[in-house]
């Protein structure tokens, strides 16, 4: 198989994932989401090649996505939760094409608005 995100005939965005019956939260604070393999009710299909070969495609290699926005941006986008501080590093950096240095105020929803610590 060759795709744009392959080198040396390898996925570069880790690709296919592992199977795990259960979603949980990595170390780095980054989600491993189900993904059951044909033993536990998963599903898989034989995809048939230009050379006369098939690929076994199941959940592997599925990607995380939402239909909704899919549907907004006719666009197919890759959605996946990050809760940790390396994300907002990777936002400030994004966003402000600067230093990762951002500003931010965490505050207790069940706080009076005007008042801020």
């Amino acid at each position: 198989m060759t795709a744009p995100c392959m080198d040396n005939r390898k996925c570069t965005k880790s690709f296919p994932k592992n199977c795990i019956n259960d979603t949980i939260t990595n170390i780095d604070g980054y989600p491993l989401y189900r993904l059951r393999d044909t033993d536990h009710d998963g599903q898989s299909h034989k995809l048939p090649m230009s050379n006369n070969t098939t690929v076994d495609i199941g959940n592997h290699w599925v990607i995380p996505y939402s239909p909704v926005v899919c549907k907004i941006y006719k666009s197919h986008i890759n959605f996946e939760l990050c809760s940790s501080v390396k994300s907002i590093k990777y936002l400030s950096i994004y966003v402000h094409k600067s230093s990762d240095m951002t500003v931010f105020i965490v505050q207790d929803i069940n706080e009076n608005e005007n008042e801020l610590f």
